[in-house]
């Protein structure tokens, strides 16, 4: 074999070895230990004790953390839903994404775009600039109140806090979310999601609240207190969260994250469980 035709040999073998060690990454962060039984899992809780809030606190925090990198796998194996086809499912706009980074053909992005519909990036549900930003937490990359959206309808909500909208409206995305003033206070703005992920997203903060319970010692935002909710936020979301019950997806969804990270989204597996516990 000539020279030349060794070193060719050589590159491919070593492109292929590349491009499946990439892919087996994707495919393994399912393969844990974790099994998906939630009726185990909460077998030491005691609803009907009045610290029902600090039990699932100290159950749902023992958490493994992935790296930023692994939410991108991670949203291949949480949010390929079938409503997509093989696409991923945006919360935010009605839009369905080719999965992985532009090298794989897929339509990531890190960067800022000028208009909808062009790529999807990692939104915190739960603002990052609500507990400072800081990547030390296992806020960063905790898959619960992490979601697939596009990427200029997620900075166009930026930190705003979830809620009623009233007109006018400034923004409407394609899947009917909505950035306006605030029903509760109009000198506000809001950021509406389309109906059918309300009770999704009401679900992930009542999650955040207990999850990070005394972590989050920063900050004081509209419509929170460091972990604790405003009264007209929470009387929001629990509107939501009857509106729009647990669907099979969102038990799917909750299911995949606890074999990836090990921990539950309580009010997903036991609804009930959001009258018992104060928010505020």
């Amino acid at each position: 074999m000539k020279k030349k035709e060794f070193w060719i040999v050589v590159i491919i073998l070593s492109i292929v070895i590349l491009t499946k060690g990439y892919k087996q990454k994707g495919q393994n962060i399912l393969q844990t230990s974790f099994e998906a039984n939630p009726k185990f899992y909460y077998q030491q809780i005691k609803p009907k004790q009045k610290n029902l809030r600090q039990q699932l606190n100290n159950l749902i925090s023992k958490q493994k953390k992935i790296s930023y990198h692994q939410v991108w796998s991670a949203f291949e194996q949480l949010d390929i839903t079938g409503n997509c086809g093989r696409g991923i499912e945006d919360i935010y706009s009605s839009n369905c994404w080719l999965p992985g980074n532009r090298r794989r053909g897929g339509q990531q992005c890190n960067k800022f775009v000028k208009k909808e519909g062009k790529c999807y990036n990692r939104e915190h549900s739960w603002p990052k600039s609500w507990w400072g930003g800081s990547n030390r937490f296992d806020s960063f990359t905790d898959l619960h109140h992490l979601f697939p959206t596009d990427g200029y309808v997620n900075f166009r909500r930026g930190n705003l806090p979830f809620g009623e909208v009233i007109s006018p409206i400034t923004y409407e995305s394609t899947n009917g979310a909505k950035i306006g003033r605030c029903r509760h206070n109009p000198r506000r703005k809001c950021f509406e999601p389309h109906f059918q992920y309300k009770g999704d997203l009401a679900r992930v903060y009542f999650y955040m609240s207990v999850r990070y319970m005394k972590t989050f010692r920063c900050c004081i935002k509209e419509g929170i207190k460091k972990w604790k909710m405003d009264s007209w936020l929470l009387r929001i979301l629990k509107k939501w969260h009857v509106e729009d019950p647990v669907s099979p997806k969102e038990r799917i969804r909750n299911d995949k994250i606890y074999m990836i990270q090990g921990n539950r989204n309580p009010f997903v597996d036991n609804p009930t469980w959001v009258k018992l516990i104060k928010f505020d």
